[in-house]
């Protein structure tokens, strides 16, 4: 048979397990359907043909059909007639067009010549190639979370698997994917988003495989991350502003959004919200709401505060009174202003006004009061208005206080004057406004007036002491000064006499008296009593006291209540005696005499009539202090200096606390003492007729007793000066109320309820009217009596304690109070009763005292009591607190704390644990009363400190606190690793740290594997860690004193890799070769290697063989190396470009040869494509504005290249040859050509810079002088644009040939100096990168002279004839020409010629003066003129002489014009 040509044959991988028997390779082989298969023997050609080659088929191991046998020729059968080609020197077999019938069991026979016949056989598997791969999806819209999905993959072929690809990766089972139906379904439960895809299903059997479309899923999914920001960070936003507020989430598909203010559905909607115009009401908490549609879930998002503010405007400050009297008045300062949220802040100049005794800080800050105000509180006052946007200060206000007068003093020159000499006194105090001065001799009003009393010519009868009185008409108040002793002495030996007074009554106070000493003072009905103290001096006491009458008459003073009218002292008296008056007395006083020790010296506080309101008094202070002792009084919060104090009550008191205190600058000790003073009140508002009982519906009057109108000139005056205040507020008169009696009276006609209230009456007094005061009061009250005593209702021995009875009814006008003891008289150090005031210093600690106070008004039969019980407690003191154990073990020990006290009765026990209150628990126990605390068992937590708080209702004390030192632990052991990894790479450092609670702290030892490290402490470090270091690691913790153990462990796992690895193999290759890449990495354990190119995982071997190469193939191979250990990978690529030689291009053909003939194919033309090449820029690398710049770019291509231009990002051409625009200066930079092969899908680039500079508009050569021969001259090249450099050219040649006479300075040229030689034409040249300008020729023309002078024409001329003289001068420009006679001044002619008519007048020296305008030099030139007799003479007619005559004037006139 004729062996055909053959044109092509398709090779077949042979792969399988199917035994061959050494004449074939292992089957089973696979081919497709139509394909071709060649059945390949292992046998060499032998020398000979063989004898015979057999070769069947069988099917599903039925009958063997024979195929092909040859001998000496071919017996073939009929259904492979065409379809085979025998190899005979091999034995190989080629089958062609297969089908699916070709399946099965294929056997060979060989018989070589001489030799063993030899069998084969393999298996032939045919298989449909894959086709019409397409995925069915069984829902396209879902709902992340909720929704399932099913794709279906089919296709067509044989023996086909399945594989599904998300994107590039493979998909795997899981918990939520499941692959079904031989892997052809995926069913993905509960889609996430990230089940989008794209999803392919890749078919594939032995021969082909296949790839659907991708495949992606719709996931709705979302709102989620919503956010809520605000267009600025301020917390705070002004009023009439604009907030914009945006909100955004995450949601598939978007989300529609809602508004929501403090949770209230805003009927904006958008993701945006915008607040034009804001306002107050707007302030609040702004949310957002995302809804989505299909997923129908909403988020809302977290509220973001929006605060609207009212910027502070037009604050100011009112104030309730300007005009003041220092202690009196208070004032009201209001400030007011605009804003919101606002916050106060008063200022006293630059201090701040904070709240105190008299300043109260009310309605939020915005209200200033100052009760009592002092000089100190004048201002000036402003008020500070603050809030968060913006503050304002107000305008400052000031207060006018009226004070004084006080500090009062005389000064007068000496005490004692002679008769008849002249005494001038001087009288000053501390008062606004200016006080008013009177002055007074031994107490009698003088008739001077004004600061300063002289007396002249005095006598005798005018010794006496001296005083004066300041008023102030403000604060219409008094002060008296100390009387200053003045003597008037008759003459020489006239002896002076002292005088002295007798100090009646002291209100005691015993500092220091005998032991034992006791006064007691008889019980009487009457409650008005007196002492007499009298100081014992080695006489005897006094045995009886003198009537009381007698007393009185002598001493002309009303007897003073004890212990608050009169004067007072406190004195150290060894020894006294007390001996008591008495008309009658109410109660017994029993004083108990102490003994205390002297320290110093003594106190004493006197003055010589009852304190009333509204009259002055002095008090003074005196002591046995020496030397140098200052005295400060105090009172009602005031403080005042000097050894007396004058003081005007003003009626509003009815006592008050006075304080002398002593200082011995010397010893530095001081010393004090207080009295109560009482003071009396004449003005009172009293019912009329008395003893009536106010009724509803009824008439009353209420009289302002004491200002009575026959006490006063006349009624006028009172009528203006009575006022009525009811509870503080000036009384307003109705209907039913008058003012009668010059407003002495207020009269109701019918009371009513509303009536009620606290009257008093302002008045000044009847002798006296510069005094004004306030009477004391009468509470009208329609209710029955209500009767309390304020007071304490425990009290300690020794310590003063005050109870007042208090009363509904008024005082001596409604009603009257008595008290009762009914448990029995109180006992004390001190007992003293006054009206409704009761002082009591009691002395016997665990006792009860009954006080009852009763009101009563006999007349009109109403009474009511109240009884109040006092218990006398001891003090607290020295409260101790005392522990077991204070080191203690946790959970082993139980600590008991005891709480004991020195002194103290009706105990109460609170304990502290830090700041906190230790109650009774589960773990805490309390006994003995609270006064002892037990914690069994204790843990770390009770280490304290604790103290205890003992407190009896009047005093407490808390004890010094007790630490308990809890031992504990250790406990909570832990071992942290840094880096907090669960595998670490090889050479890495790892600190291993060990913490546990422990008391004391632990001792750590650290373990590895069991086995000490003898490293201790709580850290570890380990460096540049091995594998070897992997392992348990162990720290163990032992505490010495609770002898407990702990211990933890941490596992370090060392693992090393991948490192970055390293690709071996070509990056070129030409096309139809194989190339091998080779990818290795450091790793341990080893590291697993995937191939990609294209994005598509191509190989999972560290060795990737690639080819036969096409084009298509070249690109960027990825290696990944993965360490499933350390959980870590690594990449690095490897470009691979596969090409074919530009030389391969040509025609080609082929030849098929057989025995009969030859035949050769038409040419083909191979066209290798290639490029581009890096492109070749031609283009200027300077150019100048207001031009164009043209580059040209080429490169090697095969095909041409299309060309593209860029400039900063931006196509500016898709030509090889680019112009600019006009080029200006922002057009400086890179351009880049890009050169695109679109056969090859290649390109190149390259670049090319351009510098665009200022183009030179203009070049002149310009001189601000003018060129005069010998001097400097210079030539300046203006340029306008940007040059680099200047270079001057003269008529053609180099100007720097002279370097003497010229020389370069930038863009100027020097002439130093300029010369005749320097003429000639001049420019300059402006160069910079991109062309040169020349400037137009500057004719340089030097100016010189006159450098000579000669004047030419006749030495000597006849009368009458005509003379020319002509001057000539060498000079540039021409000289101006000037002739003068004889040296006369002036001028006869100007210029070169000078013509005359010679006469003997004009004979002479004629001199031509050259003056050249320019260099301003001059030249003289003297010729002269010999005139001689009168030519013949022409005569003409009378007519002609005429008529030349005047010709030749005209002709001068031309000739001198």
């Amino acid at each position: 048979m004729d062996i055909l040509p053959l044109l092509c044959v398709v090779s077949v991988a042979l792969t399988g397990l199917t035994k061959g028997d050494g004449v074939l390779p292992d089957g089973p082989l696979t081919a497709p359907v139509g394909g071709t298969v060649m059945f390949t023997t292992t046998v060499t050609p032998p020398e000979t043909p063989f004898l015979v080659v057999s070769w069947s088929f069988t099917f599903n191991n039925t009958e063997s059909i024979p195929i092909i046998t040859s001998t000496l020729s071919d017996s073939i059968n009929p259904e492979y007639e065409s379809r085979i080609t025998l190899n005979r020197s091999t034995g190989s077999l080629e089958l062609r067009d297969l089908a699916l019938t070709d399946s099965g069991e294929y056997s060979v026979s060989i018989t070589p010549n001489g030799g063993f016949e030899m069998r084969g056989s393999t298996r032939l598997e045919i298989l449909v190639p894959v086709s019409n791969v397409k995925v069915d999806m069984s829902s396209t819209d879902l709902v992340e979370f909720n929704s399932s999905v099913s794709l279906s993959c089919s296709s067509s072929g044989s023996s086909v698997s399945f594989l599904w690809l998300n994107g590039s990766s493979e998909v795997t089972a899981g918990e939520r994917v499941h692959l079904t139906d031989g892997g052809s379904t995926l069913t993905i439960n509960n889609v996430t988003r990230f089940d989008q895809g794209p999803f392919r299903c890749k078919v594939s059997n032995a021969v082909s495989e296949g790839t659907s479309d991708p495949v992606n899923l719709s996931i709705s999914f979302g709102p989620e991350n919503i956010i809520l920001e605000l267009s600025s960070s301020h917390e705070y936003f002004e009023e009439g502003s604009t907030i914009s507020m945006s909100c955004s989430a995450v949601s598939r598909p978007s989300a529609l959004f809602q508004w929501f203010l403090d949770g209230s559905l805003l009927s904006d909607t958008g993701p945006k919200l915008t607040l034009e115009n804001v306002q107050m009401n707007q302030s609040g908490n702004y949310s957002c709401q995302a809804f989505n549609t299909k997923t129908l879930r909403y988020q809302t998002s977290q509220p973001s505060a929006v605060t609207v503010v009212v910027p502070v405007s037009n604050v100011k400050v009112d104030m309730s009174s300007t005009d003041l009297v220092e202690f009196n008045s208070s004032v009201r300062l209001s400030c007011s202003s605009s804003g919101s949220s606002v916050s106060f802040l008063w200022l006293n100049g630059s201090s701040e006004v904070t709240a105190g005794e008299r300043v109260h800080l009310t309605d939020g800050g915005s209200t200033l009061t100052i009760n009592n105000v002092t000089r100190y509180d004048q201002a000036p006052f402003t008020c500070h208005v603050t809030n968060v946007l913006s503050n304002i200060t107000s305008d400052p206000v000031e207060m006018s206080i009226s004070f004084g007068p006080h500090d009062i003093s005389i000064k007068v020159s000496k005490t004692s004057f002679k008769k008849g000499s002249t005494i001038s006194m001087s009288c000053s105090a501390v008062s606004r406004p200016s006080a008013l001065f009177q002055w007074f001799l031994n107490g009698s009003l003088l008739s001077d007036t004004g600061p300063k009393l002289t007396l002249e010519n005095v006598q005798m009868n005018q010794s006496g002491n001296y005083s004066c009185q300041a008023f102030n008409t403000k604060t219409l108040r008094y002060q008296t000064s100390q009387p200053s002793a003045i003597i008037v002495v008759g003459g020489e030996g006239q002896e002076n006499t002292a005088h002295s007074e007798e100090l009646n009554y002291v209100g005691v106070h015993f500092a220091q008296n005998k032991p034992g000493g006791t006064v007691q003072l008889g019980l009487q009905n009457n409650t008005t009593e007196y002492a007499q103290i009298q100081v014992n001096k080695g006489g005897a006491a006094v045995s009886a006291p003198p009537a009381y009458d007698v007393h009185m008459q002598k001493t002309r003073r009303p007897a003073p209540q004890p212990g608050t009218n009169g004067a007072h002292a406190q004195s150290d008296m060894r020894d006294i005696t007390m001996i008591p008056h008495w008309k009658t007395l109410y109660t017994v006083l029993l004083v108990t005499l102490n003994v205390v020790p002297v320290l110093g010296f003594g106190v004493q506080v006197s003055w010589v009539k009852p304190v009333t309101a509204g009259f002055s008094t002095t008090f003074t202070c005196s002591s046995s202090c020496f030397p140098n002792c200052t005295y400060t009084w105090s009172f009602k919060g005031h403080t005042v200096k000097g050894s007396t104090l004058t003081w005007t009550p003003h009626g509003l008191d009815s006592t008050m606390e006075l304080q002398c205190t002593v200082l011995n600058a010397e010893t530095g000790v001081s010393r004090s003492v207080t009295s109560t003073v009482e003071i009396k009140n004449q003005v009172s508002v009293q019912i009329s007729p008395a003893r009536t009982v106010p009724s509803l519906n009824q008439s009353l009057d209420l009289v302002c007793h004491g200002a009575t109108p026959g006490d006063l000139p006349g009624t006028s005056y009172l009528e203006d000066q009575v006022v009525w205040y009811k509870d503080g507020q000036k009384v307003t008169v109705s209907e039913k109320m008058h003012l009668l009696q010059n407003n002495l009276t207020l009269h109701f006609d019918s009371l009513l309820r509303s009536d009620a209230g606290f009257y008093q009456c302002e008045t000044y007094l009847p002798a006296f009217k510069q005094s004004k005061v306030f009477s004391l009061g009468y509470l009208l009250n329609f209710d029955p009596w209500n009767v309390s005593i304020s007071g304490p209702d425990t009290v300690f021995p020794g310590r003063l304690s005050k109870f007042t009875c208090l009363t509904s009814c008024t005082l001596n006008v409604d009603c009257t109070v008595k008290w009762q003891f009914r448990g029995g008289f109180p006992v004390g150090l001190y007992f003293s009763v006054h009206q409704n005031e009761l002082s009591w210093t009691p002395s016997i600690p665990g006792t009860f005292q009954n006080f009852t106070c009763i009101a009563e008004n006999p007349a009109a039969g109403r009474s009511a009591e109240a009884t109040k019980m006092v218990e006398v407690k001891v003090p607290i003191s020295n409260v101790t607190l005392k522990a077991n154990a204070t080191n203690l073990v946790e959970f082993n020990d139980t600590a008991v704390l005891t709480c004991s006290v020195s002194n103290g009765t009706s105990l109460s026990y609170t304990w502290l644990k830090g700041s906190s209150v230790v109650t009774a628990s589960d773990g805490v126990e309390f006994s003995d009363g609270s006064a002892t605390l037990t914690i069994p068992r204790v843990t770390r937590y009770d280490e304290g400190p604790f103290r205890c708080n003992v407190s009896n209702g009047i005093s407490h004390e808390i004890s010094l606190p007790v630490h308990l030192n809890i031992s504990y632990g250790p406990s909570n052991a832990t071992v942290m690793v840094m880096p907090m990894k669960h595998t670490h790479r090889t050479g890495s450092n790892i600190i291993l740290s060990c913490t546990a609670e422990s008391n004391p702290p632990a001792t750590i030892e650290w373990m590895f594997g069991g086995v000490s490290l003898n490293q201790f402490g709580p850290q570890i470090h380990l460096q540049s860690v091995t594998e070897s270091d992997s392992g348990d690691y162990e720290c163990l913790f032992y505490n010495r004193v609770t002898s407990r153990f702990s211990s933890a462990t941490a596992m370090i796992r060392i693992m090393d890799g991948p490192m970055t690895p390293v690709i071996m193999g070509p990056s070129m290759a030409l096309t139809e070769t194989l190339v091998t890449l080779n990818c290795s990495s450091a790793s341990h354990p080893p590291s697993r290697f995937s191939w990609y190119f294209n994005d598509s995982l191509v190989a999972t071997t560290s060795e990737y063989q690639i080819g036969p190469l096409s084009l298509n193939m070249s690109g960027k191979y990825i290696c990944m190396a993965y360490n499933h250990i350390t959980d870590q990978n690594s990449f690095a690529y490897k470009m691979l470009t596969v090409y074919v030689e530009r030389n391969d291009t040509g025609d080609y053909q082929c030849m098929a040869i057989s025995p009969i003939e030859n035949m050769t194919s038409p040419a083909h033309m191979l066209l290798v494509n290639f490029g581009p090449e890096t492109p070749v820029i031609y283009g200027p690398s300077f150019a100048t504005t207001g031009h164009y710049a043209v580059f040209n770019c080429s490169a090697m291509s095969v095909p041409t290249s299309n060309f593209s231009w860029w400039f900063n990002g931006s196509l500016m051409a898709n030509t090889s040859v680019f112009t600019t625009s006009i080029l200006s200066l922002n057009m400086s930079g890179e351009y880049t050509c890009v050169a695109y092969n679109y056969v090859t899908g290649k390109n190149s680039t390259n670049s090319m810079m351009l510098t665009v500079i200022d183009a030179i508009e203009s070049v002149m050569v310009k001189s601000n002088t003018v060129p005069i021969a010998s001097e400097n001259f210079t030539l300046t090249c203006e340029v306008t644009g940007y040059y680099t450099s200047i270079e001057w050219r003269m008529n053609s040649m180099n100007s720097s040939t002279d370097s003497k006479l010229m020389s370069y300075d930038e863009n100027k040229l020097h002439f130093t100096p300029v010369t005749l030689y320097n003429d000639g034409a001049y420019w300059c040249i402006a160069t910079n990168q991109d062309s040169l300008h020349e400037s137009p020729k500057y004719n340089l023309l030097v100016n010189y002279g006159p450098m000579s002078i000669s004047i030419s024409g006749p030495g000597s001329a006849k009368v009458g004839l005509t003379v020319s003289l002509k001057c000539t001068s060498n000079s540039r420009p021409d000289c101006d020409f000037y002739w003068y006679l004889n040296n006369q001044p002036s001028a006869v002619n100007t210029g070169s010629v000078i013509t005359f008519l010679a006469s003997k007048e004009r004979e002479g020296n004629y001199t031509c003066k050259a003056r050249n305008p320019v260099t301003n030099i001059t030249m003289y030139y003297t010729k002269a003129l010999t005139v001689t007799d009168h030519a013949s003479a022409l005569h003409f007619s009378s007519q002609y002489g005429l008529k030349l005559t005047v010709l030749f004037a005209v002709f001068l006139s031309v000739l001198f014009h």
